[in-house]
């Protein structure tokens, strides 16, 4: 059978000095940048990874739509709040309009006009909370008393930070056939609320939403964590199951 295509949208990154500096590339020039623990763990599952470069050509975007199989939401810099109807703040992190737009566009074709599965990872998830009119917690750390600080972790991508509770009627216990997870946890955002369309199923022990899927997987298959399953899926087999029940959908 042949590997499904997997797309992963990526960070627009115009710091030309530290890529530079790397002896990588020239001054003046922009990239498009994908953590290759995705790739990584795509590749141990079963698919083939392909990087969507950034750009704004909405008839380029609907290409790769097509050409895909499935669409994996990375992590990366802030949303910005308007897209959701919010005002920006103080503790807003840095945001990047290039992407903001070509991955609501990439979204936008691929949720209407195909049925093949989604998976938003951090960012990505957010981004599903703000397309589907939910809203978005902009700074944990200030959002009021109860929170955790959700933005610390150790120096390594693939340690645990905190637990998880998944419930049980979920995707993610189906899969994973476990009430409590250990994930790690590099965001200071999160989704404020449920979009339309999801059901919770996960949440940190402080509330924070963790996981969620679309109420009706049968009629399309979309999933999210705000944690890093692909970092974490290395290591734990536990994670990798997710994207391998991922990659088993889009064939």
């Amino acid at each position: 059978m042949k590997k499904p295509l997997i797309g992963l949208t990526g960070n627009f990154l115009k710091d030309d000095k530290f890529f530079s500096d790397q002896g990588v590339g020239a001054r003046g020039q922009a990239w498009t940048a994908v953590a290759n623990d995705f790739a990584q763990v795509i590749i141990k599952a079963g698919g083939i990874p392909l990087i969507i470069p950034i750009n704004a050509d909405k008839e380029y975007l609907k290409d790769v739509a097509d050409l895909i199989d499935g669409l994996v939401l990375t992590g990366g810099a802030d949303l910005d709040p308007l897209l959701a109807g919010q005002r920006p703040i103080k503790n807003l992190g840095k945001i990047s309009p290039e992407r903001d737009q070509y991955e609501m566009d990439l979204l936008d074709y691929f949720y209407k006009e195909t049925n093949k599965p989604i998976f938003g990872i951090c960012r990505g998830m957010q981004l599903l909370t703000v397309y589907f009119a939910g809203k978005l917690i902009l700074d944990i750390p200030s959002a009021g008393e109860g929170y955790d600080d959700h933005s610390l972790n150790s120096n390594y991508s693939w340690a645990y930070s905190h637990e998880v509770s998944l419930k049980e009627d979920s995707i993610f216990y189906e899969i994973l056939g476990k009430k409590r997870i250990f994930v790690n946890s590099f965001h200071h955002q999160a989704a404020a609320d449920l979009p339309s369309g999801f059901i919770l199923s996960g949440q940190a022990d402080d509330g924070i939403i963790e996981a969620m899927e679309y109420e009706d997987l049968n009629e399309r298959f979309i999933i999210a964590t705000q944690w890093h399953p692909e970092m974490l899926g290395i290591k734990d087999e536990d994670q990798e199951k997710l994207f391998s029940y991922f990659i088993n959908k889009c064939k």
